[in-house]
């Protein structure tokens, strides 16, 4: 006997069957059929759950991308607001900072130019 399917004719003796084996034979081969059949139809569905479950996923992270980016853009628009908030408050301090060096610079000057004057008034006042 050859190896091969069990309902292949190459595997029965060569002597005429009986009715019984016959129809064994027969269900035999009925039985592989219809195994057959539902192997690809249950590959075909297997198949198309596949292809259905990575577009679900496909679908999902775009969209998930796609929120990401947005909140990404949303933090980076924030960010931005501060710094421009940073730079107006650095700038009033530098205006500050600016007036105050003015007023020192004012106040040398005078010091400067009064401390001589004042000393001959306390010299000439009160003489030595």
């Amino acid at each position: 006997m050859t190896s091969g399917p069990v309902g292949d004719p190459a595997d029965r003796d060569e002597r005429a069957l009986t009715g019984s084996e016959e129809r064994f034979y027969r269900r035999v081969a009925e039985t592989e059929q219809r195994f057959t059949e539902r192997l690809a139809a249950t590959e075909q569905r297997f198949t198309e759950r596949l292809v259905a479950t990575e577009q679900h996923f496909t679908e999902r992270l775009a969209a998930t991308e796609t929120v990401l980016r947005q909140e990404m853009h949303a933090g980076f628009v924030d960010v931005h607001k501060q710094i421009g908030e940073i730079h107006k408050q650095i700038g009033e301090v530098h205006k500050q900072i600016t007036a105050q060096t003015r007023w020192l610079l004012v106040a040398v000057g005078a010091a400067a130019v009064l401390i001589p004057v004042v000393q001959r008034i306390v010299e000439t006042v009160f003489p030595g």
